[in-house]
């Protein structure tokens, strides 16, 4: 029989606590995409003006 630690419930639970998964986020709707590549693209041209 091994010895194990008094704060440990299984390996299970060890693995879980050493290794958490990252969170992914969910992705962004396309619609919302959509709409910030409209306003980079805006302010892009904006800049241009600027420049000249």
């Amino acid at each position: 029989m091994t010895m194990s630690r008094g704060d440990s419930r299984d390996s299970n639970y060890d693995n879980a606590v050493n290794n958490p998964r990252s969170r992914q986020r969910e992705p962004i709707p396309p619609r919302e995409l959509q709409q910030l590549l409209m306003t980079v693209r805006a302010q892009r041209d904006e800049w241009q003006q600027r420049a000249l």
